[in-house]
């Protein structure tokens, strides 16, 4: 049996936030043969991954800077299910439709814009 040494690029997200360190794409590395096939493959269609000359973003945290530069895409107040079956817990939760932020309230707020800062 052989044994070789190859090459390949590697991509990973430049975010260095230790709260989110991990986030799911240590999994899902991805190996090209060079750097012009891995931003073809990350700039083609939805992948999410955001790519500009000084930064590589997976698209949990390139949704997360979306909704830190522009506000969060909240969808409709819910019910949380939890109310009476956990302490003090709200009986009403929203989540940004982007970034997945979580918001709790005890009443739903008057209608209003569904975006927030």
């Amino acid at each position: 049996m052989p044994i070789s040494a190859q090459t390949c690029i590697v991509v990973t997200c430049d975010n260095e936030d230790p709260a989110i360190a991990g986030h799911g794409w240590a999994e899902l590395i991805q190996h090209y043969d060079t750097v012009e096939t891995a931003i073809s493959a990350l700039t083609a269609g939805d992948s999410g991954w955001h790519v500009s000359s000084d930064s590589v973003l997976c698209p949990a945290c390139h949704n997360r800077l979306i909704c830190a530069t522009y506000g969060h895409l909240h969808g409709p107040w819910r019910p949380s299910g939890l109310e009476g079956r956990q302490a003090g817990h709200p009986p009403y939760t929203r989540a940004c439709t982007r970034c997945s932020h979580t918001e709790h309230a005890e009443a739903v707020p008057a209608a209003g814009r569904q975006e927030t800062r």
